[in-house]
């Protein structure tokens, strides 16, 4: 649930924010089928700078948090967000221990999509990730299926689900 749980504190730190945000890139999927774009963004908050892309590098595993939204600017309904975990330190050709997909056309208070429980795993591949100091690009692949949930920690109806493919180009805060 870590997925939610980043998602949640992006929606809560932008609504007490003035919501100014900046495009850091681009998002560009087919979700069952149709062609979307959501924007990777910036926004300040409590006179610090909020990333809805960034990567995390902890001492045991890397992690990529990206969240999408449908405009370029803030907001808490249709937004696309992938989550990937790394091993260690991230290196050309890693795959990810993990990866996660969350839509939410209406927001957290559902219904939602998401990868969690979906009969198919979604994958991310990483073209391109390039660090220095506090900044990076990166350019990914992600694919997978999402499968419909009633509210946000209800079950996944298997029976439910969307493909989803897409390029992912944007710049990112590394912490």
């Amino acid at each position: 649930m870590r997925l939610v749980a980043s998602v949640a504190a992006v929606v809560l730190s932008a609504l007490s924010s003035g919501l100014f945000a900046e495009e850091l890139g681009r998002m560009t999927a087919y979700v069952d089928g149709e062609e979307r774009i959501w924007y990777t963004i910036t926004f300040p908050q409590a006179g610090n700078t909020v990333f809805t892309a960034t990567l995390e590098q902890k001492p045991y595993q890397v992690e990529l948090l990206l969240q999408g939204h449908p405009v370029r600017s803030f907001t808490s309904k249709d937004v696309l967000s992938v989550d990937a975990r790394f091993s260690g330190t991230y290196a050309a050709g890693d795959e990810p221990l993990s990866v996660e997909i969350l839509y939410t056309p209406n927001g957290l208070s559902g219904p939602l999509w998401t990868s969690r429980g979906a009969p198919e795993a979604p994958r991310l591949q990483i073209v391109e990730l390039n660090a220095w100091g506090g900044a990076g690009d990166l350019v990914a692949i992600v694919s997978g299926e999402i499968c419909r949930r009633a509210r946000l920690f209800s079950q996944t109806d298997v029976s439910d689900c969307k493909r989803v493919s897409g390029k992912i180009e944007t710049r990112l805060e590394v912490r």
